[in-house]
């Protein structure tokens, strides 16, 4: 999971996400401006409906496959600017918006600042655990209550589980769709064909 990058885990899941909409816009668009007005192309309707359905899945399987590896990169990363967390550094700025922005302290609770070395063996944590900077100082003794002490870790696997739920949810929309897109087009496909006997046999008026 190391081997991945947080940049590359993201890239992955916004370029499988960017895909997969492209491709079913793309396809409603040539399927319904271009072919729907003409019932001989209802058989190539139905193929192209059919190859849209496979890249969609297969772009939702992938994005799915890499959401762990987003969440293991966001891990390491998170742990790794904690170990030396200096908020003067850009990557600790970051850190902080993190926490600030998810309602979370520390990797998997607040005590998990006291083992940095930034804190140097006291119990405070960093002005962005703070729930109100008004009311909130990171001085000892820390008073709890005033602090997010939920983990980030926790709130990164509560995320993963949405972006996987999402993933599941596009694949099943896009199945039911699809296939109603499908099966309507091979109808009209098959109507047409029988149109087309029933006018090859029966004799001219």
């Amino acid at each position: 999971m190391d081997k991945f990058g947080l940049n590359t885990a993201g890239n992955i899941a916004y370029l499988s996400l960017a895909v997969g909409i492209t491709l079913l816009l793309v396809s409603f668009s040539i399927n319904f401006v271009i072919m729907y007005p003409s019932m001989m192309n209802y058989g190539l309707l139905a193929a192209v409906f059919g190859c849209t359905l496979v890249f969609v899945v297969i772009f939702c399987i992938i994005g799915f496959y890499y959401t762990p590896h987003l969440n293991g990169a966001m891990r390491v990363g998170f742990s790794k600017i904690m170990q030396n967390y200096n908020a003067r550094s850009e990557k600790n700025i970051y850190l902080d918006g993190i926490q600030e922005q998810i309602k979370c302290c520390g990797t998997d609770n607040y005590m998990s600042w006291f083992q940095t070395s930034w804190a140097d063996g006291k119990r405070i944590v960093p002005a962005s655990c703070c729930k109100n900077l008004k009311f909130c100082h990171n001085l000892e003794p820390l008073i709890v209550t005033d602090i997010y002490e939920k983990g980030c870790f926790k709130v990164f696997d509560n995320y993963s589980a949405i972006v996987d739920g999402s993933y599941i949810g596009t694949i099943i929309g896009s199945l039911a769709i699809q296939f109603l897109a499908i099966a309507s087009a091979i109808k009209m496909a098959l109507r047409y064909r029988t149109i087309r006997l029933l006018d090859s046999v029966l004799p001219m008026v």
